[in-house]
């Protein structure tokens, strides 16, 4: 990513007033922190698409679903027991250089709402 900051006109799906955020690097891993500006309560982890399904940037880009220089950014969450760290592949965030994106909802098979990445524990 080139900006810390990140503007998303439309918000978060199911939290349309989250349209600002801070976006923080934890040490030097592809692991990222989306902060909301809106309600600095609010955080979620993601990292770039590539770090989990790099063939996914090109068809999404092949859909002209995103640019050549865009960043595409992943969610990720932790379910089940034992805990287990999954990807949201369904709702990838599309951010241009200049920090402005939006999240796109995808259906198919190949778009997982919970792709798992790793096992905790």
């Amino acid at each position: 990513m080139t900006t810390t900051n990140l503007d998303l006109p439309d918000g978060l799906v199911g939290l349309p007033d989250l349209v600002r955020f801070e976006l923080r690097a934890v040490d030097d891993s592809a692991l990222l922190e989306l902060v909301s500006l809106d309600d600095p309560a609010f955080g979620v982890a993601a990292v770039p698409l590539t770090a989990i399904r790099p063939g996914l940037v090109a068809e999404l880009s092949g859909r002209g679903l995103a640019g050549p220089d865009d960043d595409i950014l992943v969610l990720l969450s932790v379910h089940g027991d034992p805990p287990v760290v999954t990807a949201n592949l369904a709702g990838p965030l599309v951010v241009d250089r200049s920090g402005r994106g939006r999240q796109l909802v995808l259906e198919g098979p190949a778009f997982p709402l919970r792709d798992p990445v790793a096992r905790l524990g």
